[in-house]
């Protein structure tokens, strides 16, 4: 589990047992998904694929994290995807 943010790194080590079967459950939908748009050809296309996500209505508990830099300079941008990447 490569993070988005610069530096990229990989935080997989912070996966819990919960977290991953949510993961599980998450490509399991995808690739069920995608075995059907397969199936039928495309027909149904594959915007089904990348529907928006029902995430806070099915968890009721997450973090939300404002990560807020002083300008768009390159110390803000590191600092931004320092704590970014800790997350």
């Amino acid at each position: 589990i490569i993070t988005p943010a610069y530096p990229a790194m990989n935080s997989s080590y912070n996966v819990s047992l919960h977290t991953l079967e949510v993961m599980k459950q998450e490509f399991k939908r995808g690739y069920d998904i995608t075995e059907t748009i397969i199936r039928e050809k495309g027909s149904q296309g594959w915007h089904r694929l990348f529907e928006s996500s029902d995430f806070f209505v099915k968890y009721s508990h997450y973090l939300s994290c404002h990560i807020v830099g002083s300008g768009n300079n390159s110390e803000s941008r590191g600092w931004i995807g320092f704590v970014e990447s800790r997350l």
